[in-house]
């Protein structure tokens, strides 16, 4: 798990814009999107099932933190962002594939 602080916050007009660092991912959200909805990734999430993988380490990262923090999970929820790694040429899922397991390369927070 990573951390992606703000570089830069601008106000203008009753909007506001957060600049930080470019990471190699998508939000989770999407990743899960185009695991269930890209051609080409179906047949892989059909049969590693990543996109549960990807909830699975979402859900994990907000209750570890909310722990660490000593918050209601829920109130992380809205305030975070969680992005997982991706290859964004190829637009799939970057895994880290062992004896124990599949995991997610990484998982930024913002």
């Amino acid at each position: 798990m990573r951390a992606n602080p703000p570089l830069l916050a601008i106000k203008d007009r009753g909007n506001a814009y957060v600049l930080r660092r470019k990471v190699a991912g998508i939000h989770w959200e999407e990743a899960a999107e185009q695991l269930q909805g890209s051609p080409h990734l179906k047949n892989l999430n059909a049969s590693m099932k990543i996109d549960r993988l990807v909830i699975a380490t979402v859900r994990e990262t907000n209750e570890k933190i909310a722990e660490h923090l000593g918050v209601e999970k829920e109130t992380l929820t809205n305030l975070l962002a969680i992005f997982v790694s991706w290859d964004l040429k190829k637009n799939q899922p970057k895994l880290m594939v062992d004896f124990s397991g599949t995991f997610l390369e990484s998982v930024w927070v913002a």
